[in-house]
């Protein structure tokens, strides 16, 4: 029986699920749709709102071990919610924080790597046909800025899409404040994440702190910032197209390599722009696409990497290949250096210290007093025998103990990597900067460092 849709006029929030849905043709008469259920407001609502339409075949809940206790409250919410609802209940408890360690990334990306994999495998074992996440337009615009941040093109710039493969985002028509005024008129349950008010993470400090300034400086950005996104959504469906072109012509394919015509790429007259979309999905820097394209009448031999690929020039041809575990090697960084994209993927800001600066909280993120840094700074793997003063402490420690106490898996030992100034450790990258090297009352001038494991890019 076909599922009863409310009219608008019994709640406009509805109604403009609805309309989303019908616009990007979510909803068909052999959808199996999976929601997937953190317990937060925005899931609340949606699962709330997808039930009185019919349209939830089952209810999906990622239990990360991250909050404790806390978690384990969010999963018997959800399967108290879903029980009393007379909906399937899919529970996957994960061990994110070894995931991250053994992978050398990130616990967002972790989780988000975890999560995605496994509705994949919901999909395939129970035949659901979409899975719905919960993504609203505040999520956009956040999202906007963490990839204008890191350099994204217009795909990144665009926004998350409505429906991208099996995943559905149906509460992208809807804003933050219209997702809790739905909730209070439907008197929706839900549980709130302890992490969502603090600054912990980069999203929270963009929702907190730099959306209501950047309201401030002009009422209305916000909103302005949405529909140039959705201008930025339809200018990348043209391109993609163009692209398409691009590639049927200028790639081929030899023993698993991509290879890249030089004398067809030059026949187009927006090759550089066109490559480099391209080349996004190989992690390539813009900067690095430009030292290509000044290069391609350069000697053969000529090796361009990003965080995971590298381009070999030769001949007529550029080759795009996938790097192996780099070797023990040393990396100069010189002061001037902006950008990093081999062997790690690392950006370098260098500025006077503001009055109230505050020190970021991300084994990401690296804040140094540049005065006591000797140029150019070395980039080498740790070895035996390596010690440094873990940032909090007065004596030295050896890594390899540090390593221990941090419960830190044997795979990802051999990944890790060093930034050396005249010999002595200033930051176990991901884990740790020295406690030298910090920045104090006397600091003038700072170095700030941002490293984004090879999944970030």
């Amino acid at each position: 029986m076909k599922p009863k849709h409310p009219s608008p006029q019994e709640d406009p929030f509805i109604s403009g699920l609805l309309s989303f849905a019908d616009e990007n043709r979510f909803f068909t008469a052999s959808s199996k749709i999976l929601l997937a259920v953190s317990g937060g407001i925005d899931s609340m609502v949606m699962a709330h709102a997808m039930h009185r339409l019919g349209r939830v075949q089952g209810i999906a809940h990622c239990n990360f071990q991250l909050r404790g206790k806390e978690s384990d409250d969010d999963e018997a919410f959800v399967k108290k919610w879903t029980e009393n609802h007379g909906i399937p209940f899919h529970l996957k408890r994960f061990d994110t924080e070894r995931h991250a360690l053994l992978k050398g990334i990130s616990i967002q990306m972790a989780a988000r790597e975890l999560r995605y994999g496994w509705f994949n495998e919901l999909c395939k074992q129970h035949g659901y046909t979409q899975v719905a996440m919960a993504h609203h337009l505040d999520d956009q615009a956040e999202t906007f800025f963490i990839n204008l941040a890191r350099g994204s093109g217009i795909k990144g710039l665009a926004g998350m899409p409505a429906m991208q493969g099996v995943f559905i985002r149906p509460l992208l028509f809807a804003t933050r404040v219209e997702i809790e005024e739905y909730a209070t008129r439907n008197a929706v349950a839900w549980r709130e994440d302890s992490s969502n008010p603090t600054e912990k993470y980069l999203r929270n400090k963009i929702r907190h702190r730099l959306i209501p300034l950047f309201e401030s400086i002009y009422p209305g950005a916000t909103e302005n910032l949405l529909q140039a996104m959705k201008k930025l959504d339809n200018s990348y469906q043209i391109c993609s197209q163009r692209i398409r072109e691009f590639t049927n012509d200028v790639i081929a394919f030899e023993n698993g390599i991509v290879r890249i015509s030089i004398s067809r790429l030059n026949q187009w007259p927006d090759a550089r722009n066109l490559l480099t979309e391209y080349l996004a999905s190989f992690h390539f820097h813009p900067d690095t696409i430009n030292a290509v394209f000044s290069n391609l009448n350069a000697q053969s031999g000529k090796i361009f990497c990003s965080s995971s690929h590298k381009i070999t020039k030769d001949r007529d041809s550029l080759y795009i290949e996938e790097l192996k575990e780099p070797a023990d090697e040393e990396y100069v960084i010189e002061k001037d250096t902006h950008a990093l994209t081999f062997p790690v993927n690392m950006k370098f800001v260098y500025f006077p210290r503001p009055r109230g600066y505050l020190l970021p909280d991300s084994p990401l993120v690296a804040s140094l007093d540049y005065d006591k840094l000797q140029f150019p700074l070395i980039l080498r793997k740790w070895r035996p025998g390596d010690s440094f003063y873990p940032l909090g402490m007065k004596g030295s420690k050896k890594i390899s103990d540090f390593f221990t106490d941090k419960k830190i898996p044997v795979p990802l030992k051999k990944k890790i990597w060093l930034l050396t100034s005249e010999g002595e450790i200033v930051w176990v990258i991901g884990h740790r900067i020295d406690h030298r090297y910090r920045i104090t009352e006397k600091t003038k001038n700072i170095l700030y460092i941002e490293y984004f494991p090879s999944e970030y890019n």
